[in-house]
């Protein structure tokens, strides 16, 4: 279907699968752009969370000038179960997202970091963007009523826009190595004396555990249980926006290969945890999804284990930087690592869909707290 943006600068082509848009769409995309229709099927093969996938390609006198990855996310209330909200104002929570606001509009990609949802050619003006996106929300083939927009980790900020605001509060957690570290026991020995006998105990616990590395035979053997243990940490997040399934890390296995990694912990030959990694350009290591089974994890200190573990590939590995990701600040901040802030643009319509955000957008800053910002293991 062919649209017209309310600039009618330019057109843009809507598509629902890369499979008839894929020439277009790589055609402005550098060879190892993340954006590249190789590495967004791994989502549409996945299918998780029953998410819908839109590619604008978007066109001026019949070349490319530009390539909008969107993500239709539907707002559920198992996402907010974990919130202050109590049982009667969940259900009426509930209400609304039936009735009033449930559908989100993604530019970007939800379960990864860092990566913008769109690219355009040098002479095509970005800030566009936001026109292109508000002219698509009004005019989609669905006739979907989406109650906001969300323009996720911006690499620089755009021009402002009266429609979008800014948001620069979401934090990613990520460490620079020492480049004189060449093994975990230099970490450790880098550690002041609280924090180093706090690793001893974590990594005395760990026994008798075994960690071994996943091939793509035993992630699809372990699929279902990969899943079941990934969901355990999922519900236990304060708030939860957008969840993977089993058969999303199996296509990431199939597609990065040795660039995606899953360990997996094992008690006897029962696996009770796992982590995943992926190996990104400019020597960085991102610490992906983990999942565990929490009976085991009090006694062997499982989570904390999987961040020194992760630490310790990012070591060998020689990388410069390991991202950690968006939670759990104060466990990661004892780590070591550092709060990165991210740019995002906010679309939200007056009412109840941007009265909510601000009320769970507030709660959630006073949950993180400012504790983890007193961390400091390596001064």
């Amino acid at each position: 279907m062919l649209k017209h943006c309310l600039s009618k600068k330019f057109n843009y082509i809507v598509h629902s699968s890369l499979e008839k848009a894929e020439n277009d769409w790589n055609s402005i995309l550098p060879e190892d752009h993340e954006l590249r229709s190789e590495n967004l099927k791994v989502l549409e093969i996945a299918k998780p969370d029953k998410l819908k996938f839109k590619y604008l390609v978007l066109k001026k006198d019949k070349h490319v000038t530009g390539v909008i990855y969107l993500q239709h996310f539907t707002l559920k209330k198992k996402y907010f179960e974990n919130t202050i909200l109590s049982k009667s104002s969940l259900k009426w929570f509930e209400k609304c997202l039936n009735s009033h606001f449930e559908d989100l509009l993604v530019c970007g990609n939800l379960f990864r970091s860092h990566l913008p949802g769109y690219f355009f050619t040098p002479e095509t003006d970005e800030s566009q963007l936001f026109e292109i996106l508000l002219d698509y929300a009004d005019n989609n083939s669905e006739k979907i009523d989406f109650c906001g927009i969300i323009i996720k980790d911006c690499l620089k900020s755009l021009k402002n826009h009266r429609s979008f605001r800014s948001y620069k509060k979401d934090i990613i957690m990520e460490m620079d190595l020492d480049q004189s570290w060449m093994s975990i026991e230099d970490y450790s020995r880098a550690l002041t004396k609280k924090y180093k006998q706090r690793y001893k105990k974590i990594r005395k616990d760990l026994s008798p555990i075994t960690v071994n590395g996943l091939s793509l035979d035993e992630i699809l053997q372990y699929q279902d249980k990969i899943e079941t243990l990934y969901f355990n940490v999922t519900s236990q997040q304060s708030l939860l926006i957008g969840t993977v399934n089993g058969a999303y890390f199996a296509e990431m296995k199939k597609k990065y290969g040795n660039n995606f990694v899953i360990d997996g912990y094992f008690h006897g030959s029962e696996l009770i945890a796992f982590s995943s990694y992926i190996f990104r350009e400019n020597n960085l290591l991102e610490m992906h999804f983990i999942g565990l089974d929490y009976s085991y994890n009090q006694e062997h200190s499982i989570y904390f284990n999987i961040l020194f573990n992760g630490l310790e590939t990012a070591i060998k590995s020689g990388v410069k930087n390991i991202e950690l990701g968006r939670t759990a600040h104060l466990a990661k901040a004892s780590l070591g690592a550092k709060p990165k802030y991210v740019q995002n643009y906010l679309y939200l319509k007056r009412g109840i869909a941007s009265l909510s955000f601000n009320f769970f957008n507030n709660w959630y800053l006073k949950s993180i707290g400012n504790e983890w910002q007193t961390r400091n293991p390596l001064a």
